[in-house]
């Protein structure tokens, strides 16, 4: 019989694996007096990285709580008015739109028009003042939120640094099952010898595919197109135009680059799991370490949807998750074979 397991941080946990949300502080606290950099250009102090982040972002312990609350590092690049120009306070997204980008290059003008004693510039010299405003808004953002891709970079090297010595399996897993895991590790891999693993939110072994974050209804409505840009085609679609000389006239290259950083494009992601159960046959869906939050509902709806009647082993390690599971199963149901149990009947010591 094959099962399809679905993993949570509480599986790495399990295995002794440091890949709590304090780990990751810890991480960041101990290279407080290190300096790092943005596109090798932007040198930051990873102290203030941290102050920034911790500013805005107060998490517990739980991997869910942490990402849930990284909406406010997208609200605050969108909303904030933090940004500096001619006298006049923007938010990064308001100095990316067109008619801000405009008003900036007619300000510009004026200054120009003042030293130089002329009524009106010549052809070359309003591009010039195109490449100036363009170059002067990115660099004023990018300054101002350097911060929040530098984070998203120490996450990554953090990601490396999990050390998997003294790790012993744990579980009845076979190297014949098929897993859908949460987690960025590869405790799959390496201590079960799983090679049908689909990592959701990418994986340890290429850091570049790194997903993290919060999705929601808000981000989609206030900010439309963002669940657009975390794909190949958008991706592609940027590199040719950037070959070709092509640039929006009114945007910043860091925030079009840094506003999704903290982002989950969960329609995209709900649509590969799809693709990685396609035509895959498994008996039973046994799901381990998952605490069953908000912020991963979407998954275990759309599994419900297109598996109904599939036999269900929710395990829960505290009696939050064991609530939490039994109201998202109420909630979106629709499936009658499952069972909720403590983890410890299924853990080996």
């Amino acid at each position: 019989m094959t099962t399809l397991f679905i993993t949570g941080n509480g599986f790495d946990i399990a295995h002794e694996l440091k890949t709590q949300y304090n780990d990751f502080r810890q991480y960041v606290v101990s290279r407080r007096s290190e300096r790092t950099s943005y596109n090798g250009e932007i040198g930051i102090s990873i102290s203030l990285v941290q102050e920034q982040f911790q500013r805005l972002c107060l998490p517990d312990e739980l991997w869910s709580n942490f990402e849930t609350q990284t909406i406010k590092i997208i609200n605050e690049i969108q909303n904030g008015k933090n940004i500096n120009l001619f006298g006049n306070t923007y938010s990064a997204s308001s100095v990316s739109n067109l008619e801000t980008w405009v008003d900036i290059r007619k300000k510009i003008t004026n200054i120009l028009e003042e030293q130089t004693g002329k009524a009106g510039l010549s052809s070359e010299m309003h591009k010039l003042v195109r490449t100036m405003a363009s170059n002067i808004i990115n660099h004023v953002v990018t300054v101002q939120y350097s911060w929040v891709p530098c984070l998203y970079g120490i996450f990554q090297e953090w990601l490396t640094t999990i050390n998997y010595e003294g790790s012993n399996k744990h579980f009845s897993i076979s190297k014949s099952d098929i897993a859908i895991t949460f987690n960025y590790t590869d405790t799959l891999e390496r201590l079960y010898g799983i090679t049908n693993v689909f990592h959701i939110h990418g994986s340890v072994s290429e850091t570049d595919g790194i997903v993290l974050g919060f999705h929601s209804e808000e981000l989609d409505s206030d900010l439309p197109g963002l669940n657009e840009m975390h794909t190949t085609r958008f991706k592609e679609m940027r590199k040719a135009s950037r070959d070709n000389g092509i640039k929006s006239s009114g945007s910043s290259e860091f925030y079009d680059a840094n506003i999704g950083r903290f982002y989950k494009p969960v329609h995209q992601l709900v649509n590969k799991i799809n693709t990685f159960l396609e035509n895959k046959d498994f008996d039973e869906i046994f799901v381990i370490g998952h605490s069953y939050n908000e912020i991963d509902v979407p998954y275990f709806k759309e599994l419900f949807k297109n598996y109904p009647d599939k036999s269900y082993i929710f395990t829960y390690y505290s009696k939050e998750d064991e609530t939490n599971v039994a109201s998202m199963i109420d909630n979106i149901g629709p499936i009658t074979n499952y069972k909720i149990v403590d983890i410890n009947d299924y853990f080996k010591k």
